[in-house]
């Protein structure tokens, strides 16, 4: 443990916020379930519809997958763990500015635990709350992985925003002609685009201007509480005051901090590249050589912007329908397309959400496994 995590100063096990002491919030396994369980049937719904659309022949995947260049297959899976370790760098990079020295294991496990639960509840709802979660079963203050947390989003977002807009200016035409086949793609684009943008802005309007939005909310909460739209404004109010304070933590460790900042942006971006390149060793097991790393990486990165904005599990079905649509003009033939993008997904995505899920199981039961002993040893 000590090897993994070291603190300036010893903190509570259940964590404190800047107005006192918090706890953070439990694990819901049957939620955890629940989400888990809408995933698998939006993902079967989407590779059924593929299937009954005659664009995925699952009878010759096996075939296609021995003559497929096992040497870039491994090179994916190795990018795949570079993804979530670029996210444990980023978080570990935010900790140290504040006297948080999260090691190279410590910081994967709540890569993990953050991927597997953003990826299997709308929005990635659930990643931050559940990587806060294990960070004060460590002892981390809730206010101080709040913050953290809380910031790597806005470079996750900061980061997307940087590389889509470089991709836009560098492979405009590419892009056009890719998603000719795909009729609803370019509106989607602006959609996700504008999204992220908001989203950016908004993390800025929280962080540096905290009193404005405290005056935004309370006449609209009241409003909204009036025409019976809210149930309870005043508490309502009292969760937004607690999240303003997380907010303010975040300003001080980016005030305070800018290199630290720099490094978990640095984090994100590689974090994005490397999901993005294990498109591009698909494109090269499969023989094909007509593009490079960086436009298939670009074509990707579009497609992530596309449906970061959906609010489904993981992007799930939306991502796998845009992927298909856009990898028609770059596979020969739809069955090609169909399995390339099963391929891609398979390992960017569902692969890591089963290993993520196990590990974040594991690291649970060792948690209250933990906890347990230390309540019986203190008898």
């Amino acid at each position: 443990m000590s090897e993994n995590i070291s603190r300036q100063e010893e903190v509570p096990e259940q964590g404190c916020d800047l107005a006192g002491q918090r706890k953070p919030k439990g694990i819901n396994w049957k939620s955890t379930v629940i989400f888990a369980a809408v995933f698998f049937l939006i993902v079967a719904g989407t590779f059924t519809f593929l299937f009954s659309s005659a664009d995925l022949d699952f009878g010759s995947i096996p075939s296609l997958i021995k003559e497929m260049s096992v040497g870039y297959l491994f090179a994916g899976l190795g990018l795949l763990l570079l993804y979530v370790y670029s996210e444990g760098r980023a978080i570990a990079s935010l900790g140290g500015a504040i006297g948080i020295k999260i090691g190279h294991v410590k910081s994967t496990l709540y890569a993990c635990v953050d991927q597997f639960f953003a990826g299997i509840t709308p929005s990635a709802s659930g990643g931050q709350p559940a990587a806060i979660y294990f960070m004060a079963k460590e002892g981390i203050k809730v206010a101080k992985s709040s913050a953290i947390m809380l910031t790597n989003t806005m470079h996750y977002t900061v980061s997307l925003l940087i590389l889509s807009t470089f991709t836009l200016i560098k492979d405009r035409e590419l892009i056009i002609s890719q998603s000719a086949s795909v009729p609803t793609f370019k509106v989607l684009l602006i959609l996700g685009y504008i999204a992220n943008c908001c989203g950016f802005l908004s993390c800025l309007l929280f962080i540096f201007a905290p009193r404005l939005i405290r005056i935004i909310a309370a006449p609209i909460y009241r409003l909204l509480g009036r025409i019976k739209l809210m149930r309870d404004p005043q508490a309502n109010l009292v969760k937004l005051d607690a999240a303003l304070e997380d907010y303010a933590e975040c300003h001080r460790l980016i005030r305070a901090h800018p290199f630290a900042q720099v490094k978990a942006l640095f984090w994100n971006v590689v974090q994005k590249v490397s999901s993005c390149a294990i498109a591009y060793c698909v494109y090269r097991s499969l023989g094909y050589n007509e593009l490079g790393a960086v436009d298939i990486i670009c074509i990707h990165i579009i497609i992530v912007l596309t449906v970061n904005a959906i609010p489904l599990p993981g992007s799930a079905g939306a991502s796998e329908l845009i992927t298909h649509g856009l990898y028609k003009s770059i596979y020969a033939g739809e069955a090609l397309a169909a399995s390339a993008m099963l391929f891609y997904r398979s390992i960017s995505f569902y692969l890591m959400i089963i290993a993520c899920g196990a590990v974040s199981v594991v690291y649970y039961v060792d948690t209250v496994r933990k906890r347990i002993k230390k309540r019986d040893e203190n008898r």
